[in-house]
């Protein structure tokens, strides 16, 4: 699938083109698209979401390793704490990836992708009753805000 690209030169320091791109009040100046922009206060928050989701999906792979390695003794525990992770970045780049040969409808996608954090949830529950907390209230958070701010593709 090919994807439009552009690319254009800009003579200016690139904390004077920051300030433009994110400096909602003044999109329409340069932005040719009719989007309106939520404000310049929520730009700090927006940003941090895909990171925060790929933050996420980190943490999901460490938690699955972790509950692998410690829910048996001897070679079971090592091959599940290996077998484990790879299965669920297996099955996440499988159907949900950007470049996913399988790749799932967002209808479809954002429920599986859910679905794997809600199983890495189950999984740091083996480690802390709080951290499973702090882990589903992330969560919980991130989610809402992919779809609020369209990043759910990125």
């Amino acid at each position: 699938m090919r994807l439009p690209s552009s690319e254009t030169m800009i003579d200016a320091p690139s904390e004077i083109v920051w300030q433009v791109l994110i400096g909602f009040d003044s999109d329409q100046d340069w932005n040719p698209m009719e989007i309106k922009a939520r404000g310049p206060r929520c730009a700090p928050f927006w940003q941090a979401i895909s990171p925060s989701k790929f933050a996420l999906e980190i943490a999901a792979g460490f938690a699955l390793a972790y509950w692998g390695a410690t829910v048996g003794s001897g070679i079971v525990s090592e091959l599940l704490g290996i077998a484990t992770p790879l299965i669920a970045i297996g099955f996440r780049g499988t159907f949900a990836a950007p470049r996913a040969t399988r790749r799932l409808e967002l209808r479809w996608r954002a429920p599986f992708e859910l679905g794997l954090l809600a199983v890495a949830a189950l999984a740091v529950l083996t480690v802390s009753a709080a951290v499973t907390v702090v882990f589903a209230l992330v969560v919980t958070v991130n989610s809402p805000s992919l779809t609020a701010f369209g990043q759910w593709e990125a």
